[in-house]
């Protein structure tokens, strides 16, 4: 079976779980809008921007090092687990002792126990099977599925019981920790891999780890900037409507390119050998991922109104000029994911996180100057344009490592663009609501009237520009023709 067979195979697997993980957010999502209010959501954000920021001194992207290489043996599984435990473990004695005074620097003193009891997680997370890496490595992600569905099964059942039962934000505290739990225990029974303690070749990981982390750490900061200043400067409530809203505009992208990734990692790092090829499948990558994530992100824009509306209830009707303009974060944000992914696979982590260093530097330093002075909800437009900004660099930066062609990128670009501003002009023609139409029955004719209208533009532009671009061809083949054949397969065999 081919890579290109064996990804498309695999992101079935993890596009089925983690839309079913998704269906069971969106319920989540509308019942807890409905029992807990704004200020809630907002504790809770404010206890994950700071374990996030203590969360990632503790990746050192052990994993990423792992499934770069042709083979993974049994000692480098070993020496990445030892690691990740003995970090995990200062991640959480730090996140415990410096509880008190992280409180306090945001006024909030409800942080103290809710970030004392979340100091748990890592130390949980930290002995979780390692050797479920295998199946990734050979990209079944069956078994992976599996776990992930079950632990949020279990944690969605505890969250909207102690939501209604104690109307706090505590319900999402001990869901989490339900959560890992069961990630961690399925581990090792669906991975017969017996992990064990040593450090036979953690200087190998630690010199390719050591950038992954400072990456990490920095760009955790500048992503996490806009919410920690609103955290500092604004109230929990308002940080709650921020959060809510960012989650609510990126949430379906996680959801489909978010699998993706993956499987993607590996395929990629199976052609370093050929460095012609290997850019040749990096930009058939970005098209790819351009023409899914396009239409999501000008789409959420788009139904932003009644999406706000239908998902969350009115008492987060501040959400909804956030969420229309935030929704374009998506852009950035996915291809930025996936040109940090090419960096890696290059090995080349160190001069990332150089760039990082430079564009997230001068993100941070515009965001701070500038807080005092704007609202919470322009943020969120803040955002955007350094997101845009950074991901520009960022393309240019490679160009020094693999030979792109630039001019090439904007072309194929265009094509998703302008089938999504058709799409995005029409659909917002639509009323939001009348007396005869209710908001939910406008929500999803606006969504539906979008997938067909973004379709068939961009098959018809596909259609045309297929025999001059390989990238394009390559789209036509992977994510038309061959499902449609698999289709047809399917419906013939059962007649």
């Amino acid at each position: 079976m081919s890579i290109a067979n064996r990804m498309l195979q695999s992101s079935i697997w993890l596009y089925i779980g983690q839309w079913v993980g998704r269906l069971i957010g969106f319920v989540s999502t509308l019942i807890l809008a409905r029992i807990l209010t704004p200020d809630d959501f907002g504790v809770i954000a404010s206890a994950m921007i700071v374990t996030n920021i203590f969360f990632v001194l503790s990746t050192t992207g052990m994993n990423e090092y792992l499934l770069r290489k042709k083979k993974i043996i049994d000692i480098e599984l070993h020496t990445a687990w030892s690691i990740n435990i003995i970090l995990q473990c200062i991640v959480s004695f730090s996140i415990f002792f410096s509880a008190e005074l992280i409180a306090n620097f945001f006024e909030d003193q409800r942080l103290i126990d809710v970030l004392r009891i979340s100091a748990l997680v890592p130390i949980i997370l930290s002995i979780n099977n390692i050797g479920m890496l295998k199946f990734e490595k050979d990209l079944n992600y069956k078994p992976i599925f599996k776990i992930t569905l079950l632990a949020q099964i279990f944690a969605f059942v505890t969250k909207i019981s102690l939501a209604y039962y104690l109307k706090s934000y505590w319900a999402f505290v001990i869901a989490e920790l339900v959560d890992v739990s069961v990630r961690v225990i399925c581990s090792y029974i669906i991975c017969s891999f017996k992990p064990k303690f040593k450090f036979d070749n953690w200087k190998d990981q630690w010199r390719f780890s050591q950038w992954m982390l400072a990456k990490g750490f920095f760009s955790t900061i500048r992503y996490k900037i806009d919410n920690i200043l609103i955290m500092k400067f604004f109230s929990s409530t308002a940080l709650g409507i921020y959060t809510v809203s960012k989650d609510l505009a990126t949430l379906p992208a996680g959801q489909i390119i978010t699998p993706m990734m993956k499987p993607l990692y590996v395929g990629l790092s199976n052609e370093l050998d050929n460095l012609s090829v290997f850019t040749d499948k990096v930009q058939k990558s970005i098209f790819a991922t351009a023409m899914i994530i396009f239409p999501i992100a000008f789409g959420i824009s788009a139904v932003s109104s009644n999406l706000v509306n239908v998902l969350l209830g009115q008492q987060w009707l501040q959400a909804t000029p956030i969420v229309e303009t935030i929704s374009f974060i998506l852009l950035s944000g996915t291809l930025g994911t996936l040109l940090a992914h090419i960096y890696t696979i290059l090995g080349r982590v160190k001069e990332s996180f150089i760039l990082d260093v430079i564009v997230g530097g001068a993100t941070i330093i515009v965001f701070i100057a500038a807080a005092p002075f704007i609202t919470f909800y322009n943020f969120a437009l803040l955002r955007v344009i350094f997101g845009i900004f950074v991901t520009l660099a960022t393309f240019i930066y490679l160009k020094k490592f693999i030979p792109l062609n630039l001019i090439k990128i904007s072309i194929l670009l265009s094509l998703p663009l302008f089938s999504s501003l058709i799409m995005y002009f029409l659909i917002t023609l639509f009323p939001d609501s009348n007396i005869l139409l209710t908001q939910s029955y406008a929500l999803i004719l606006q969504i539906i009237s979008g997938v067909l209208i973004y379709s068939t533009v961009s098959l018809f532009l596909i259609y045309l520009t297929k025999n001059r671009f390989n990238e394009v061809e390559f789209f036509f083949k992977t994510f038309v023709q061959l499902p449609v054949s698999k289709l047809k397969t399917l419906l013939f065999r059962h007649h």
